[in-house]
């Protein structure tokens, strides 16, 4: 929930400071990249370890004791499903999951589908890494270019122009 804002606003205060030639605000930049890196790798890391480490067991304890009625009844109702391994195995009751309801548990469609978003969120996270390293050295070397003239927002003009 941090990560994504904080990147825009990185991306912003880079932008700039390219467009005021600030070395600066290029500086905070550069420096700023490496917690964007390392919330970046920590978001591929959590969800890697959580898609492959005992998912089964966590998703049965987050259905008995974290999720209440209401998130469980928005899960069974996108899964078409009742109860997490049977029927009455923690089941939210409404109109279309009752006690003799002809609807599947929601154990093995909701495991796939944690899988999948954890495992799509890993990748698209990995990804990212590489373009964030070269991000991060094209900035390190573009911000030691800005020459003495453009350190602040308002460039000076040399005496040799202005005469």
């Amino acid at each position: 929930m941090v990560t994504a804002p904080f990147g825009v606003f990185i991306a912003l205060l880079g932008f700039i400071g390219i467009f005021t030639q600030s070395r600066k605000i290029l500086s905070w930049y550069t420096i700023l990249l490496w917690p964007l890196f390392a919330m970046i790798t920590s978001i591929g890391y959590i969800c890697f370890r959580r898609s492959h480490i005992s998912l089964y067991q966590k998703l049965k304890f987050s259905w008995v004791n974290e999720y209440t009625r209401d998130d469980r009844l928005v899960i069974q109702n996108a899964f078409n499903c009742c109860g997490y391994r049977s029927l009455s195995d923690y089941p939210s009751y409404d109109l279309h999951c009752f006690p003799r309801a002809p609807l599947p548990s929601c154990e093995s469609k909701f495991l796939q589908y944690q899988q999948d978003l954890l495992s799509n969120t890993s990748s698209a996270a990995f990804t990212l890494l590489p373009i964030q390293l070269l991000v991060m050295l094209v900035a390190l070397l573009c911000s030691n270019h800005i020459d003495s003239l453009y350190r602040t927002a308002y460039p000076i003009t040399p005496k040799l122009y202005t005469q």
